[in-house]
């Protein structure tokens, strides 16, 4: 009887997924040792290979087995407890080979995800689907599994890791199931023909994630990019400006460390700086060491204003210099103080030269400038006005704010700075500059980016879709992104010229717009492509692979998932008399 059910199971399986055979893993039905499959694997009875004293009902830090019935197999989950400090569980896999690894998560409320890792990870990556790709309610999530693509890789020796969710927002998921398909090859990026991805962190918010225990942990959530994704460059912040997040000797590291907040995310962020500072971890050495492994090109990027900040965003960004030296900030026309330092001060210029020099000895690939935060960087201080005046013979105070004689002015204190950090740095790092995206934007704010090309003093780039309001107050605006005159300037045959997108409101409200807009950049020979602040679960499975789709590259895993209607929880019908009814 047992045989003929399994047999049963085994054809229902093989419609479902035709048409590729699949095996309802048991015991028995693991692969041999010699690592040949003649079809997937479908492993759906998870607490047959876990260790049955991690399974405890009643202790939420541990986990739940979950029996559940699909219209087509039934199965036992390992369901996340709900604890605050759970206990990692192995599901033991016992196979030999290469496999595309998908995962069926069930959550039955919460947007699916769960943490998972191989043995052989050196974290857990958050798996699971955003609101961006599943548009679900509620009621919905609660009758369906999803099916998402991990990853490809060798199992041989090699199991699967659950942590509890370190998301306090969200009610804790389920791993069903997990299938496995044969591949004959993992993906190898580098045989395949694709744009690289460039991506930002700023090396702030990175820190407000679950409290460290060692180092390796800051590099947790660069974990969810896959090794097929098209990622190939990381521009990860120092901190801001000079509020640094790693040991310093010429800026300061964040004042606020070790201090007590109210709000979740400043309290974990305030823990997790303290630690680093008590304990001297250098993040820039530790990000540079994992890229190396990744084979990630690693430039340390620098919000050029980032110095200060006034209520209630001065409990993050304090600088020291900035607050000695008052006689160094901006003025308007007016005369009312900015709160910016002017680069038209010589002492600020040596002071953030000092800073890049400190930055370019940890051996990163490049040095990146950001511009497109805290403009502008001079503007109508004193040494400026009479500078102009000398200059001009005039008082720039009475010309129209961005009359051409009055930014080019400001431009020519900018690139001296500009070319003095290009002199600095060590032979064969790069510099590279994030700019606005269109012509006026950049001369208003002084930042001559055509003489930088011209006359080779940058080597990347990276023009960003945003616009202005009347506050100067940056805004996600795409279509702003004026690629024609970047692609344009003279010398554009020595830089890399690297479009950049927010995933902010475009990307959510129109994603199909925004990627087309990108790429509409990629047709017009960019050399990369660049997206801020994707190192995320949510909006990282829907940037990763559009290097890929330029070139048609075939065989590229999908980043998607599907459906697969449960009937049955606990032995409790779901499909109908749903238990929402009564909660």
């Amino acid at each position: 009887m047992k045989r003929m059910i399994s047999g049963i199971l085994i054809c229902i399986l093989c419609l479902l997924f035709s048409p590729v055979e699949f095996v309802h893993t048991e015991a028995a039905d693991i692969p041999s040792e010699s690592g040949k499959n003649t079809g997937e694997i479908l492993i759906s009875d998870l607490a047959r290979l876990v260790d049955t004293k991690f399974i405890n009902e009643k202790d939420t830090n541990l986990w739940k087995t979950i029996p559940y019935q699909t219209e087509n197999f039934s199965g036992i989950m390992i369901g996340d407890g709900g604890g605050p400090n759970p206990v990692p569980i192995t599901i033991r896999l016992g196979v030999k080979g290469l496999y595309r690894v998908f995962l069926g998560i069930y959550s039955g409320y919460s947007i699916p995800k769960i943490n998972v890792r191989l043995s052989r990870d050196i974290s857990c990556q958050t798996i699971g689907l955003s609101d961006i790709k599943l548009k679900d309610n509620v009621y919905e999530r609660g009758a369906h599994i999803y099916e998402i693509h991990w990853k490809e890789a060798d199992l041989s020796g090699q199991d699967i890791i659950l942590e509890g969710a370190d998301d306090p927002n969200i009610r804790p998921s389920a791993l069903a199931y997990i299938r496995l398909e044969p591949v004959s090859e993992i993906q190898n990026r580098d045989g395949k023909a694709f744009l690289p991805l460039t991506v930002t962190n700023d090396g702030h918010g990175i820190f407000s994630g679950p409290l460290h225990s060692c180092p390796d942990d800051l590099l947790k959530p660069f974990e969810i990019i896959p090794e097929e994704s098209c990622m190939r460059i990381l521009l990860w912040g120092n901190g801001c400006a000079d509020n640094c997040n790693y040991p310093t000797k010429v800026g300061n590291f964040y004042h606020n460390a070790g201090r007590n907040y109210r709000n979740t995310w400043m309290q974990k962020w305030s823990m997790n700086m303290e630690l680093w500072k008590k304990k001297g971890w250098n993040s820039i050495k530790v990000v540079r060491d994992y890229t190396k492994k990744r084979n990630w090109e690693f430039q340390v990027y620098i919000r050029m204003e980032a110095f200060n900040a006034q209520f209630p965003f001065d409990q993050q960004e304090h600088s020291n210099f900035f607050i000695s030296h008052p006689e160094y900030h901006c003025f308007d026309r007016f005369g009312q103080r900015v709160g910016r330092l002017s680069y038209a001060h010589e002492e600020v210029r040596k002071h953030m030269l000092n800073l890049i020099r400190e930055i370019a000895e940890f051996e990163p690939d490049g040095i990146c400038l950001c511009f497109i935060r805290g403009v502008p960087l001079v503007l109508y201080e004193p040494v400026m006005v009479e500078g102009f005046k000398k200059k001009y013979g005039m008082d720039p105070r009475e010309l129209e704010e961005f009359d051409t004689r009055w930014t080019s002015y400001q431009g020519e204190i900018i690139t001296s700075f500009v070319r003095n950090v290009k002199h600095i740095l060590k032979s064969g790092q790069r510099l590279s500059v994030i700019v606005p995206g269109n012509e006026f934007d950049c001369k208003r704010w002084g930042l001559d980016v055509s003489s930088w090309v011209k006359d080779c003093i940058v080597d990347d780039v990276f023009p960003v879709g945003q616009s202005f309001d009347h506050r100067d107050v940056h805004r996600d605006n795409p279509e702003h992104l004026d690629f024609t005159y970047f692609s344009q300037l003279e010398g554009r045959e020595n830089i890399r010229l690297i479009p950049m997108l927010y995933p902010w409101d475009t990307f959510r409200e129109n994603y199909s717009k925004w990627r087309g807009i990108m790429q509409s950049f990629i047709d017009q020979g960019a050399d990369s492509y660049g997206v801020w602040d994707a190192v995320s679960d949510e909006i990282f499975p829907f940037v990763g692979d559009l290097g890929y789709g330029v070139h048609g590259t075939a065989g590229y895993p999908e980043i998607g998932f599907r459906r697969i209607k449960v009937l049955s929880v606990q032995g409790f019908r779901i499909d109908r008399y749903h238990m929402f009814e009564s909660i």
